[in-house]
């Protein structure tokens, strides 16, 4: 892609081993959150929209400021229904985060409906803000570069079955927090796995 814009820094940082920085966004809800994350050293914005009433249109502002000064934007999307992670990603998420997916074929089954042909069977949308307005074919061909798909399942299994997809990172906001503090045996190989 030529533009800046549709590279996914904090994908970029992962890939090369660093260190990235995510600013949890719950009940924050305009654009200018995104510069605040920017000016404390955040590589990225997470956006929830599964446990408070942000409205898609204000995700989609949120995403697109995110994009305009180089943060990556996830989202927590509500529900494993691919309408859900799909309009966020039109509106500029360059990654989502799945909750209720129990199994390997409903991961399946939301990753094929984030990825374009012939990864994936999702519709091409036209040109919007996280392709930076280039064409859609151009931007299909660069999405697997800059696009991340993730999950919290404390299945090692399966969080190795998704970072053998590509998934280079994995988001999940507190149940990450809650699987890792849980003081249970599997924690480190847990941590290994996300790295």
């Amino acid at each position: 892609m030529s533009n800046a814009v549709g590279e996914n820094h904090a994908k970029r940082k992962l890939a090369a081993g660093e260190l990235v920085l995510c600013m949890g966004v719950n009940q924050m809800r305009t654009p200018n959150v995104a510069m605040i994350a920017a000016a404390c050293g955040f590589d990225a914005i997470y956006i929830d929209l599964e446990h408070n009433p942000t409205s898609l249109e204000a995700a989609a502002s949120i995403c697109v400021a995110a994009l305009g000064i180089g943060l990556t934007p996830i989202a927590r999307v509500s529900s494993r229904d691919a309408h859900d992670a799909t309009r966020i990603l039109d509106c500029g998420a360059q990654g989502v985060m799945v909750p209720h997916v129990s199994t390997v074929a409903e991961a399946k089954a939301v990753v094929e409906s984030c990825r374009y042909p012939p990864q994936g069977h999702r519709s091409a949308s036209g040109s919007g803000p996280r392709q930076a307005y280039e064409t859609t074919a151009r931007a299909a061909r660069a999405h697997g570069k800059s696009m991340g798909v993730g999950g919290v399942r404390e299945d090692l299994e399966f969080q190795t079955w998704l970072l053998q997809l590509g998934m280079r990172y994995l988001t999940g906001g507190s149940d990450v927090g809650y699987i890792l503090s849980a003081g249970r045996a599997d924690v480190k190989r847990l941590r290994e796995v996300r790295l």
